[in-house]
């Protein structure tokens, strides 16, 4: 698209950028488009993947080295991605370098999503779900700065992020409730095998 010059002189004086809605069919300019769009997180990262090799393709990338970065600069940085042995040297690699990035277990799902500093985002849909490289496993991407786009995707991610936040609180009141029940069962078993001990010796 042509600008016209005065809107471009107004976008370097306020140091805004023109709005774009861009589809990459060019796998290989998408991963450089993420990996640069990582790179550049100041305030906040919120990354959806697809499946659990997700995690291991971004970190092939760079890209968690990056987020990483931007978790310690102080960025808040979220991820809902399948959690597995897949990705276990991923998560400790996160956990020991980044404490403050928080990942909740998700599911599969047809596409990935990356949002960036409520600026930039990145949609990619999966088509080769266990290839090795980023720029194998993507098919279609969507690339923009739309305040509209970038707005209603980051809706999308937080409905998402709070759906992952209730079933992980659900777990850990199951656990706690099996934890409560064995505990109980094991001290209520202990006076009852006392007093049918003691029941044996008055038989005698």
């Amino acid at each position: 698209k042509t600008i016209p010059a005065e809107q471009r002189i107004r976008e370097i004086e306020e140091g805004t950028e023109a709005e774009f809605y861009e589809v990459i069919t060019d796998n290989e300019k998408a991963s450089q488009i993420l990996v640069d769009m990582t790179k550049s997180t100041e305030s906040e990262a919120l990354i959806f993947l697809p499946n659990d090799k997700a995690l291991v393709r971004i970190d092939r990338l760079g890209i968690i080295d990056y987020l990483v970065k931007a978790s310690q600069n102080g960025a808040n940085v979220k991820i809902i991605s399948q959690l597995s042995e897949e990705n276990t040297e991923i998560q400790k690699k996160i956990s020991e370098n980044a404490p403050n990035i928080i990942i909740l277990d998700g599911n599969s799902s047809p596409y990935g999503m990356y949002i960036i500093d409520r600026k930039k985002f990145l949609r990619a849909e999966l088509k080769r779900p266990g290839a090795e490289k980023f720029s194998d496993a993507i098919g279609l991407v969507v690339y923009s700065n739309r305040r509209t786009t970038v707005d209603s995707f980051e809706s999308v991610f937080e409905l998402l992020w709070k759906e992952r936040m209730l079933v992980e609180e659900l777990k850990k009141a199951d656990r706690m409730q099996k934890e409560f029940i064995s505990i109980a069962a094991h001290e209520l078993k202990t006076p009852i095998q006392a007093i049918l001990g003691m029941s044996s010796l008055l038989k005698y």
